[in-house]
C-alpha cells in the first residue's frame, strides 16, 4: 500500500512540474530566476531520489534478504551497459528531431525521461553501495545521500 502511494506521489510531482510550466531557460543577466530555477531542479531531483529511496526501503521491510539476491552482484556492470545504451537511443533521437518534437507535444515526456535516468543513476549507485557495505539496511540511505549530492554537484556546477 505505502508503495503505491509513493508512485502516485511521484505521478504527482510530475504532474505539478508539468501543469507549473516552468520555463527551463533564463535570460542572461537574470540571475536570481538562474538560482531559482537551480533551486527548483534540486527539490526535484530530490524528490524523484526520494521515491526511489522510499521503493526500496519499503521492499527491504518486506523482503530484508533483497540485497542478498545474485542480480546485485553482476548490478553495476549491467546498469552501466543500460545507461550506456539508454544515453545512445536518447542522443540518437535528439539529433534526429524526434525528441524534440515528442517533448514539444507532450512536456511530459521529458519528465518520464528524467525519473528515468535519475533512477537509473541512483541504483546505479545502491548497486555499488552494496557491494562496500555490511548493513544493507543503512545501503539505500547512503546510496540517496551520495546520489543527491553528486547531481546537485553536477547541475550547480553548469
Amino acid at each position: 500500500m505505502y508503495q503505491v502511494l509513493t508512485i502516485l506521489t511521484l505521478i504527482i510531482l510530475l504532474f505539478f512540474g508539468d501543469v507549473g510550466d516552468i520555463p527551463i531557460n533564463v535570460t542572461p543577466g537574470n540571475d536570481g530566476m538562474a538560482f531559482i530555477l537551480m533551486l527548483l531542479g534540486a527539490m526535484f531531483i530530490f524528490g524523484v531520489m526520494g521515491c526511489a529511496y522510499l521503493l526500496l526501503m519499503l521492499q527491504l521491510q518486506k523482503k530484508p534478504d533483497l540485497f542478498q539476491a545474485r542480480f546485485w552482484k553482476s548490478a553495476p556492470i549491467l546498469l552501466i551497459i543500460i545507461g550506456v545504451i539508454s544515453i545512445t537511443v536518447y542522443l540518437m533521437l535528439g539529433m534526429s528531431g524526434s525528441l524534440f518534437e515528442w517533448v514539444d507535444g507532450h512536456r511530459w515526456f521529458m519528465y518520464v525521461l528524467l525519473v528515468y535516468f535519475i533512477w537509473l543513476f541512483y541504483f546505479w549507485i545502491v548497486s555499488i553501495v552494496n557491494r562496500q557495505t555490511r548493513d544493507k539496511q543503512k545501503v539505500p540511505g547512503y546510496s540517496l545521500g551520495i546520489g543527491v549530492v553528486v547531481l546537485l554537484i553536477i547541475i550547480f556546477m553548469m
